[in-house]
């Protein structure tokens, strides 16, 4: 709840009465009060005003309180008398007094001190839909776009010699998530932002792609989150707060590097920060360590500690011909996927450890398969030997069951059921035809990355053969 006790001048009324300035540009207005008594005045969209009054040459709409609500604790919620659009909860003990606020898009304040001072980020969209209007819808802490279905953009403009759209999001809002639509029926969901910072995308018409600031070096912070924590927000304070004022941010997305999930932080430039892992509101939170942003850092966050891990070592981009090999597969689990789920995933875990090669949950899918006697197999790799784990085998929609204990000393051969798993005594393992397994793309770094970019270098990986391609 926002907002104080707005006092006013000490009359003669016998009941409450609130006047409010509409600075909104509501062509209707109501109020509708809840707290101490709920529905004070009538349900939903509440008291609508009685009247109006001039006072010091600004014009009041007029709302009398129920007489009922003297000496209750109210909540206020302002409103364009239920037509959609709404401003935040407004706190208010009511007394037999007058009392006279202004209503600003951004809430309610005490009458005749300054408008609040709202700052604003950019959203630069690169539209591929092939709609005819793109609007952006956000939800989440505030609707800071605008009711549904959001805003349209307010200009178009080159940046870098590219086109964007440009939107205006007002800025911290807390945690909001992005729709994008045609406002006739299309739309899908964008990512979950914090609006600390000017955001840029690409958008089809169907996906979206988080774009670095142009002109700008972007790197990235990528988390392992095993903080126990959902979500895990960032916080960053040194240089500059670049993930916002205390509790940070959440992630912008999420990505898999060599079957890990990562959450994905990225910054502008090069700062340098000290990091503060925390749960937001509940308060929980513990130093990481200082980052200087002329890097990628991979991390794993853990319950009370962090730490980083890999990720670091510079490889020569120059010469295309000689192509670094990123690190191959240990072992393999080979799956007959006979569950008739949509996917099949694993997650690998143990009572020390908790998370191990398959990383956090919902764990590992893949798309390679490989034929051994007649079968087709769904290859899931392993990096490392000799990790033992149990196995879960789940759908990520509900359907799951604890699979097999392995120790990855070796590959594995199991057929998976709806509801059960077994090991089978795969002896004559056919050669793996390259032609049936899906090519696995690494950055120049060694890691894996799940959608290239056109025009960028990557190291391909296709069973054994691996080489250097521009995609």
């Amino acid at each position: 709840m926002a907002g104080a006790l707005a006092l006013g001048t000490l009359t003669a009324s016998a009941d409450p009465v609130l006047y409010i300035n509409n600075q909104c540009g509501y062509e209707a207005t109501a109020i509708y009060m809840w707290g101490d008594i709920n529905d004070l005045g009538g349900g939903w969209p509440g008291i609508t005003p009685s009247g109006t009054l001039e006072k010091d040459g600004v014009v009041y709409d007029k709302f009398e309180i129920p007489a009922s609500g003297i000496g209750k604790n109210e909540n206020i919620i302002y409103n364009n008398n239920g037509g959609g659009k709404q401003l935040s909860d407004y706190a208010i003990t009511f007394e037999d007094t007058e009392y006279f606020l202004d209503a600003y898009p951004t809430g309610l304040t005490i009458a005749g001190g300054d408008a609040p001072v709202v700052e604003y980020v950019n959203v630069y969209v690169k539209d591929n839909t092939g709609w005819d209007n793109l609007y952006i819808y956000a939800w989440g802490s505030k609707e800071v776009l605008g009711t549904w279905p959001g805003s349209a953009p307010a200009e178009t403009v080159t940046i870098a010699g590219e086109e964007y759209l440009k939107y205006n999001m007002e800025k911290n809002p807390g945690t909001v998530n992005l729709i994008f639509n045609n406002n006739n029926g299309t739309q899908f969901d964008g990512p979950e932002v914090s609006a600390n910072a000017d955001l840029y995308f690409s958008v089809t018409a169907d996906s979206y792609e988080i774009l670095p600031v142009p002109g700008v070096e972007t790197h990235y912070l990528y988390i392992e989150n095993n903080s126990n924590w959902n979500p895990l927000y960032v916080y960053a304070y040194g240089d500059a707060e670049i993930f916002g004022t205390w509790p940070g941010s959440t992630a912008s997305e999420t990505v898999e590097v060599d079957g890990v999930n990562y959450l994905v932080f990225p910054v502008e430039g090069t700062v340098t920060v000290n990091l503060i892992f925390n749960s937001g509101v509940s308060g929980e939170q513990y130093d990481a360590f200082a980052v200087t942003t002329d890097k990628d850092y991979y991390i794993n966050a853990g319950v009370d500690s962090a730490e980083e891990v890999g990720g670091n070592t510079p490889v020569d981009p120059v010469d295309p011909i000689d192509p670094v090999d990123p690190e191959l597969p240990d072992y393999y689990i080979y799956v007959d996927n006979q569950t008739g789920w949509d996917a099949l995933h694993i997650y690998a875990w143990t009572d020390e450890y908790g998370p191990t090669f398959f990383g956090s949950w919902p764990g590992y899918t893949t798309t390679e398969t490989t034929e051994v006697d007649n079968v087709t197999y769904l290859a899931f790799p392993v990096y490392g030997q000799g990790h033992q784990a149990n196995l879960i085998f789940h759908n990520n929609n509900g359907s799951q069951y604890d699979a097999i204990s392995v120790n990855m000393n070796k590959n594995y051969y199991i057929k998976a059921e709806p509801d059960k798993a077994v090991e089978l005594d795969v002896v004559a393992v056919s050669p793996i035809a390259v032609e049936n397994i899906a090519p696995v793309y690494y950055n120049l770094q060694g890691f894996r990355v799940n959608a290239p970019e056109k025009g960028k270098m990557y190291i391909v990986v296709k069973g054994n053969e691996t080489s250097k391609v521009i995609f």
